[in-house]
């Protein structure tokens, strides 16, 4: 594994020099400036005689927050997944990379694996800062918001993945459309099974059963305000499973299939 952890590293230093730093600090300062009113408005209902609308408030806040850093991470993790490979192949370095005793299954994990792990950890920021609050607000930390977290981490898994790998074989703004497309309206798909159309009804099928699945329930807001008296965890934690094998399926036939691949060169 140290050629896949000597690419991983590499991977996450090209996109420290790239402008993905600044684009991650400008979204971080505009979700700071979104949230600052929601926690002005918490502040100022602390003398509040009310401790469920404060508790409200303040899993609105909080939540809101995880949501738009959530949203945020998820798509640049899904452009730049889909770009990964762009460089690589663009200025011929793929070459010399795989003329090395290198196989081409642990090229491709530790590019996905690098970029997984850098906004990954952006994620975590966002999450540690919603826990700090949650400390000072004596907010306890509930199963299903933990659930809800890692279902958040789940969703970065599979969709980082699924464009990382489709953008291998196709154009890379197709392989990450379709990727944003599953992430962005993948619970509407149901929605559109059994229409009178049939090309709509043929739409929904499609993306229902291909893409990875999605909760469309509010955990993280409801782990905050602990008001769920028997949260459905089976099923939670089976779409979080489902999820998380969905990537590595994808993974794995997507490395059969690049061991097979001429590569092709920009």
């Amino acid at each position: 594994m140290r050629n896949v952890q000597l690419i991983l590293v590499n991977t996450i230093r090209d996109l420290l020099s790239k402008k993905t730093v600044y684009f991650l600090l400008f979204a971080t300062i505009g979700i700071a400036m979104l949230a600052g009113s929601g926690l002005s408005t918490v502040f100022s209902m602390q003398e509040s005689t009310d401790p469920a609308a404060l508790l409200a408030q303040k899993a609105n806040v909080l939540s809101e927050i995880l949501q738009l850093w959530g949203l945020f991470t998820i798509l640049f993790a899904i452009i730049y997944s889909a770009i990964a490979m762009y460089s690589e192949k663009k200025n011929r370095s793929i070459v010399s990379i795989l003329a090395k005793p290198i196989a081409r299954w642990e090229f491709l994990l530790g590019k996905w694996l690098g970029v997984l792990l850098f906004f990954l950890a952006f994620l975590l920021i966002g999450i540690l800062a919603v826990l700090v609050f949650m400390i000072i607000w004596d907010i306890s930390f509930t199963a299903l918001f933990w659930t809800g977290i890692m279902y958040r981490i789940s969703e970065m898994v599979v969709f980082s993945g699924l464009a990382f790998m489709l953008s291998q074989f196709i154009n890379m703004i197709l392989g990450g459309g379709i990727s944003f497309v599953f992430w962005a309206f993948g619970t509407q798909f149901q929605n559109l099974i059994d229409s009178s159309y049939w090309y709509v009804d043929w739409i929904g099928t499609i993306g229902y059963y291909l893409g990875p699945a999605q909760i469309t329930d509010r955990i993280i807001k409801d782990g905050i305000l602990n008001n769920v008296l028997n949260p459905d965890f089976a099923l939670y934690w089976s779409v979080i499973g489902e999820n998380i094998l969905y990537a590595v399926v994808v993974f794995y036939i997507g490395a059969v299939l690049f061991t097979r691949k001429d590569i092709q060169l920009n």
